[in-house]
């Protein structure tokens, strides 16, 4: 018998497609991260996977594993059946967990893992993985399920002795813990479920890693090596099998036993019954349901079709802590469902019996989980016999029991009970199951709700932050709550109906959050207006959106400037005596927001208060974001971004958020600090801004833990910079006003050069100026779908419906290139491009080249009149302190770089600042008026000449 020296695959043998993750109500945290090797295994249809050198030169030190005849068992039973079993337990763990375990820790050692961290029932994964780490040369921390950790005190200090630190679960040391103690009491035994949650909040540190365990796919991959073995050894006895048995937990030892045989019964070899066998205390194949569920007990992961029995569901007390899981993987229970294996449960104390005469007969002392299979074993064969039908009957036991004597012990004194979960347990549970796809979703709640929600839970903690650099006002939650709602009655009070667009021009001051809380709690919508915009424009804005309220600082000089465009001018601390009654919060317009306007005049977008909330929601999941962050707002609230992913963000995590009033770089570092300020979304120019400032010697702010940039393409030099010399981890993001936030970066690859996966329910597509798909790699026009995609314009049914493609996805105008991954690089805008005589200039693709020089702080191209050409590209470049540039240097510098003549920029303009507007999105237009003015006069600027 030889090793096997590549996993198998089933699912091509099996034709068997397996429903996909889907993400849950609070969608999966930044510390849970997979290697891609992994994840490819998962979703790979080839049939045969090979084992990596380095894990075979592990597997070889306890592989090829014995597979023996029962003879001693058989004869104690009488049977005629011919029994053998896989004996798995003589390894340095003590069970078939190593073999997933060793694999996983080679390619999380490969994907820069430091610390695996894990949930474990009997220990039996928990060593596995401290072995594995050990070989490794990584950290180990393990979440042990309570009953086992003081049942089984030798295990523990296994995993000690091989350097992992070892926490009993519930513990109060996480949030997960304490919660799961609250609610059963400190002497509650614990589940496999709270200590895979525990070990996922251990993970969210710098350099640690969570490993799944027995659940997902390519861990019973990985475990397949035992089938694999198994079927070669039993055709050298010359033998076939009739039936394969395995316990059940969370699925890798019997899916590892199992799957080779059915795959090979599949492909019309013999056929075989495989049987799984679980307790009766955690049935969920036999007694629970076969529906979308949560992985542990803590909601931090996406939602997984699966046999189980509802994630709150506490199994009773069990010796075998192995098979203490709520539910057993995706793979074994597509099987379950489709009637291709058969599940049984029974008692232990009939388990342990039987367990008792295999080791008596075979000298064998079997882990208690491996005592399931074997009474499985004694029961098929007794039926067997009494049916006169002799089988050939393979069962696994996947490892020993010599850490497992208080549970003999237990079984010996006769102090175990059998206990099983009864029908309205199983019930109670599984009424708590997540919504089902498909079904309908309970209600979005508006950000209003959110915040009187906060107002409830957390009444005194912080809510918003207002620091001028003169003075600090805080206000609480209960106190944010309680003046929004007297300034709503004031707008009920002047007749603002649901729905209907109140007006805001207003700064970046605590006070705003007041205002907009205000409109919101009215059942209006917020437009929120650039106090730096003018009389002419403003005015135009407050008629086309048809805003009858207004409300302004106390201190705007331009109030008298608005009575003739509206019918009321209130200011942000108005008050009345009169006690007007607030409107439900049901699903209403939220926003009307103006997008930018820097390729043309500014469109009104309409978004729901939903839509906010869950746009919102999909950043504060992806990021990790909790009421313990601080939210730091410099972007303008008056702009769709600032107003939702600071503003509404923070309602939505239940946390502070901090304002400073007018962007200053230096304040800002400082505000960052004096605050505790952990994340911030900020534009490209701010991020220039603090660069500068640090030249200077300002301190990098050390709070801050992630900054989102948005509002422009971000150049990888600068993404650089800002994590080497300010010490931000950058988090790229793609989106506009009309599809919020589509795409996001994980702040784990804070050196990615892509703008990110797809957030949640966002679904990407790219497409060539014929509307057909482009292949991965390929430039083409962004299109995108998902839950926070504007209804419209609401400039009239044939504008909007022109946005949109006939079969639903919006137009976005910005071009980008999809990964293989899914991840979006966008490279520019249809309308931002130079066409030098036919040639068309990537200017994205430059301007991020030209990014990275050392003499430029900020730079934008764009193309100015050529009577021959039609365009030439002109570089408008805003220099480091002390710094000089020629256009010779940059036609030296690209051309260092391999890039094609005709893409070189042919003029050059050094200015002291890009103009942009308050998203930092730069103004092309103005650019190109600029130059292009001097053109007409028949002027060149000095710049131009050196």
């Amino acid at each position: 018998m030889t090793l096997p020296q590549a996993w198998y695959n089933a699912l091509p043998d099996l034709d068997l497609d397996l429903p996909p993750d889907v993400s849950g109500a609070r969608g999966t945290r930044s510390g849970i991260s997979v290697p891609a090797a992994l994840i490819r295994q998962e979703m790979s249809r080839k049939r045969w996977l090979p084992i990596p050198d380095e894990v075979l030169a592990r597997y070889r030190q306890w592989r090829p594993t014995p597979l023996r005849r029962a003879l001693a068992f058989e004869q104690s039973l009488g049977t005629r059946c011919r029994i053998y079993y896989k004996y798995e337990g003589g390894n340095l763990s003590g069970s078939h967990k190593l073999n997933t375990a060793v694999a996983q820790a080679f390619y999380y050692r490969a994907a820069g893992a430091e610390r695996l961290t894990v949930g474990t029932g009997a220990g039996q994964w928990g060593t596995a993985v401290a072995a594995a780490c050990s070989m490794f040369g990584l950290g180990c921390g393990v979440h042990m399920v309570r009953s086992s950790y003081e049942a089984k005190p030798y295990r523990r200090t296994m995993m000690e002795l091989l350097g992992a630190s070892v926490q009993a679960s519930p513990s109060a040391s996480t949030s997960v813990g304490r919660a799961a103690i609250d609610q059963d009491g400190t002497d509650q035994d614990g589940s496999l479920s709270v200590a895979l949650a525990e070990a996922l909040v251990d993970a969210d540190q710098d350099g640690s890693y969570f490993c799944t365990g027995s659940g997902e796919t390519y861990s019973l991959l990985h475990q397949t090596v035992i089938g694999l073995e198994a079927k070669d050894q039993l055709a050298e006895f010359g033998d076939t099998a009739d039936v394969v048995i395995a316990s059940l937990g969370g699925g890798s030892n019997f899916g590892g036993l199992a799957l080779p045989f059915l795959g090979a019964a599949a492909r019309g070899e013999r056929s075989v019954r495989c049987v799984s066998v679980e307790p009766a205390a955690c049935p969920k194949l036999t007694r629970g349901r076969y529906a979308y569920d949560y992985t542990d007990a803590s909601k931090q992961t996406p939602l997984q079709k699966m046999y189980t029995l509802g994630h709150t569901f506490a199994p009773p007390s069990l010796h075998a802590g192995g098979l203490r899981y709520h539910a057993t993987s995706k793979l074994v229970s597509a099987l379950r469902h489709h009637g291709m294996i058969e599940a049984v449960a029974y008692p232990q104390r009939a388990v342990f019996a039987s367990a008792l005469r295999f080791a008596a007969t075979e000298g064998v002392l079997p882990a208690p989980e491996s005592a399931h299979a074997i009474h499985g074993a004694l029961v098929e064969a007794m039926r067997a016999d009494e049916a006169g039908q002799p089988r050939c009957i393979v069962v696994g036991v996947s490892g020993h029991g010599y850490f497992d004597l208080a549970a003999y012990q237990a079984f010996h004194d006769g102090t175990m009970a059998d206990t099983e979960p009864s029908d309205d347990q199983i019930a109670q549970s599984l009424a708590r199951l997540p919504c089902q796809p498909g079904q309908p979703q309970p209600a979005v709640p508006s950000p209003a709700e959110q915040v009187r929600r906060w107002a409830e839970r957390q009444p005194h903690d912080i809510a918003v932050i207002d620091d001028d650099g003169r003075s600090t006002r805080t206000w609480t939650w209960c106190e944010l709550s309680t003046e929004a709602d007297r300034l709503a009655s004031v707008l009920v009070g002047l007749g603002v109906r649901p729905d209907e667009p109140v007006g805001l021009r207003l700064p970046n001051r605590g006070e705003s959050a007041v205002a907009a809380l205000a409109v919101l709690r009215a059942g209006a919508a917020c437009c929120l207006l650039q106090p730096s915009l003018g009389i002419p424009e403003t005015t135009q804005m407050l008629r086309r959106a048809g805003i009858r309220v207004l409300v302004v600082a106390p201190d705007d000089e331009h109030r008298a400037a608005w009575g003739p465009a509206v019918e009321h001018v209130i200011t942000v601390n108005e008050t009345s005596t009169a006690d007007a009654r607030l409107p439900s919060l049901a699903d209403r317009l939220g926003q009307l927001a103006f997008t930018s306007g820097t390729t043309g005049q500014p469109k009104p977008v309409l978004h729901k208060a939903s839509t906010l909330t869950l746009a919102a929601r999909a950043v504060v999941d992806r990021l990790g974001i909790t009421a313990a962050d601080r939210v730091f707002v410099p972007c303008p609230i008056a702009h769709h971004s600032g107003f939702l992913y600071g503003m509404v963000l923070a309602w939505t995590a239940g946390c502070a958020q901090i304002y400073q009033g007018r962007w200053d770089a230096r304040r800002a570092i400082e505000v960052l600090d004096r605050h505790g300020a952990t994340f911030a979304q900020v534009a490209p120019p701010m991020v220039v801004d603090m660069l500068t400032e640090a030249e200077l010697g300002a301190r990098p702010p050390e709070s801050l833990r992630a900054c989102v940039v948005t509002g422009a393409p971000v150049p990888d030099a600068l993404a650089a910079r800002a994590t080497e010399e300010l010490g931000l981890t950058i988090c790229r993001a793609w989106g506009s006003t009309e599809t919020c936030m589509g795409t996001l970066s994980d702040p784990a690859d804070s050196l990615s050069t892509t703008d990110g996966q797809p957030l949640t329910g966002v679904r990407i597509r790219i497409v060539g100026p014929d509307g057909t798909r482009a292949n991965a790699g390929t430039e083409g026009i962004i299109e995108v779908r998902g839950p926070c995609l504007f209804p419209g314009h609401g400039l009239g049914p044939e504008f909007d419906r022109s946005a949109f493609t006939a079969d639903g996805w919006y137009r976005t105008g910005d071009l980008g290139v999809l990964d293989d991954n899914g991840r979006l690089r966008v490279t520019g805008r249809l309308g931002d491009v130079v066409n030098r005589g036919g040639q068309k200039v990537p200017v994205t693709m430059i301007e991020g080249l030209l990014a990275g020089h050392g003499s430029v702080a900020d730079v934008a191209i764009t193309g100015v009149f050529d009577a021959r050409l039609g365009e030439r590209a002109c570089a408008f470049v805003v220099l480091r302190p002390g710094a000089r540039l020629t256009l010779a240097d940059i036609r030296h510098y690209l051309d260092a770089r391999g890039v094609t003549r005709h893409y070189w920029p042919e003029r050059l303009e050094v200015i002291d600042r890009l103009p942009r507007n308050e998203a930092g999105k730069v103004r092309k237009p103005a650019l190109r008026r600029s130059v292009d003015h001097l053109a007409l006069l028949g002027e060149e600027t000095g710049s131009n000449a050196r």
